[in-house]
């Protein structure tokens, strides 16, 4: 992708109105710090924000989200999973430096250790060696048998890979997925699973049966397990009964709350209080603000992401533009040059074929006036001799030349000659426009296969632009998509922020507001995860 489509400077002063200078990161940073103050801790500012930036493209930060999971009091900073970083910090996030991991593991040493060891602390090993299989082992037979049966795929529980709690039951997706619960959220629908194979989201088409991610994986849309084209769903998720079963199987709320299906007074108090709550926020002017303001960077960011998009597909349109103009000049210098060839073998050969018919016609004079001589030599004799034999005396006639069978033969043979001469000279014409033709044939031939290996070679370049083009529409969706993530976390932290400050300023409490809802063309995880 082009590093001109989205400018994080263009980005910041028109859709989130920020001065010259002032960047995204350092109005996170504010923001954080002052979470931290109210006391909104990371754990509850993920929960509000159900959203992760990183843990689309990588599980790497589960590290720091475990380390976030030890302790309870565990402020948010602008480098955690709260807010995505910019893209350009997404694109050399993969750069080979350590220096950062290093400098937090120094910092947060202690914390380490305990999530390291946060199942105990081993004692140190005795001198003597104890057999794997021994009594007295800490590491079991049994031990060994459950971490080989966390590995296996058939399994119907699973380790998740983001909260590396215990299996969930199936059916149920993981708390600690907040990115899948931003998109269920912002998408309005269920029907999202996390891919098993490249950790994408996929949506469920409509009219389908199952999910199918674009890595070629099949899952189920309800448990999301690996699809099986034979016998659908490993879960038997399409029984009834299993179903059911498995239903009848979760904790719900009336089996919690009593077998009567009424809820105790403080659960209906506590609603109550919740629904006031949220109407106290929805009423309050600082909110409403707020909200407005939140509104207001929605449409902003809609129309700079499609003019960001307009003008990659301008600047697409007229690269294809520019492509096929020099391909048909390309065609067009081929076809000249060809012609040219054709025309200069066909001027070769016309000469050559005069230059025959001059030959053979000059051969046919030769062989004319030498019959003429012959001719007019034995008629010429055989008169003169009658006439001397009537006159003189035949000492006088034997003195003559008389002519003899050799000279009537080679008479006869020149009529030969003559008489085949104009089939020979025929013959001699065909042969050689045939062979004029096979060069002819050939030439075209090559033609044909340079204007076929031009051909490839055009198609060849007109799928490199349609796949860079693609690509970079991809991108340019995975970029607005990051920006969109980071900017509903931050409008979910702002709301927080705002009503926390109320609540201690007026001593009542507030509800959760919901963010602004993002139009349907301009759901970018949606459109990202269906190609």
């Amino acid at each position: 992708m082009a590093t001109t489509d989205v400018n994080q400077d263009v980005y910041a002063i028109e859709v989130l109105g920020l001065d010259a200078g002032i960047t995204e990161d350092a109005i996170d940073a504010d923001l954080v710090a002052k979470a931290n103050s109210l006391g909104i801790a990371s754990s509850t500012l993920q929960k509000r924000n159900t959203s992760s930036a990183f843990s689309s493209s990588t599980f790497g930060s589960t590290m720091d989200q475990t380390f976030s999971a030890t302790s309870s009091s565990t402020h948010a900073t602008p480098r955690s999973s709260i807010f995505a970083a910019s893209s350009t910090d997404l694109a050399h996030s993969g750069a080979g430096s350590f220096a950062l991991y290093d400098q937090f593991l120094a910092a947060d040493d202690a914390p380490l250790e305990q999530v390291r060891f946060r199942k105990g602390s081993l004692p140190a090993a005795n001198s003597s060696a104890q057999s794997l299989f021994s009594v007295s082992t800490h590491k079991s037979f049994s031990s060994v048998k459950s971490g080989f049966k966390s590995r296996s795929w058939w399994r119907k529980r699973t380790d998740p890979s983001l909260c590396k709690q215990g299996s969930h039951p199936v059916g149920t997706d993981c708390p600690e997925d907040w990115e899948l619960e931003a998109v269920k959220k912002m998408g309005q629908s269920t029907n999202w699973k996390r891919c098993h194979s490249c950790h994408n989201l996929v949506n469920l088409p409509k009219g389908a049966t199952h999910m199918v991610c674009r890595c070629k994986e099949e899952l189920c849309h309800i448990c999301g397990g690996i699809w099986d084209s034979t016998t659908g769903c490993p879960n038997l998720c399409g029984n009834e009964a299993e179903l059911e079963k498995r239903q009848t199987g979760f904790p719900s709320s009336h089996i919690k709350d009593g077998h009567d299906g009424t809820k105790p007074q403080s659960a209906a108090q506590k609603e109550a209080e919740k629904r006031n709550a949220e109407k106290r926020s929805l009423r309050s002017p600082e909110v409403q603000a707020l909200m407005g303001k939140q509104a207001l960077e929605l449409s902003r960011f809609c129309a700079f992401s499609a003019r960001t998009r307009s003008s990659m597909q301008t600047r697409h349109a007229t690269d294809k533009l520019a492509l096929l103009e020099r391909h048909a000049e390309e065609d067009d210098a081929l076809k000249h040059k060809h012609n040219q060839a054709s025309s200069a073998l066909e001027d070769r050969q016309i000469a050559a074929e005069m230059e025959l018919r001059a030959t053979l016609e000059q051969t046919a004079r030769s062989v004319k006036l030498r019959l003429k001589h012959m001719e007019a030599y034995c008629q010429g004799r055989a008169a003169a001799a009658v006439a001397v034999a009537a006159h003189h005396t035949e000492a006088e006639a034997a003195a003559g030349r008389v002519v003899t069978e050799r000279n009537l033969k080679e008479l006869g043979q020149q009529y030969t000659l003559r008489d085949g001469m104009e089939r020979q000279q025929a013959a001699k014409i065909n042969v050689m426009r045939e062979r004029q033709a096979r060069r002819m044939e050939e030439l075209l031939d090559r033609h044909d296969a340079e204007e076929e290996a031009l051909a490839d070679r055009q198609h060849g370049e007109s799928q490199a632009q349609a796949a860079r083009c693609a690509a970079e529409e991809e991108a340019l969706t995975g970029t607005l998509r990051m920006l969109q993530l980071r900017l509903n976390a931050r409008w979910s932290l702002q709301l927080d922020v705002l009503c926390r400050e109320r609540e201690e300023a007026e001593g009542l409490r507030y509800g959760a507001v919901a963010t602004p809802a993002w139009p349907q063309d301009q759901f970018y995880v949606e459109q990202l995860c269906r190609q």
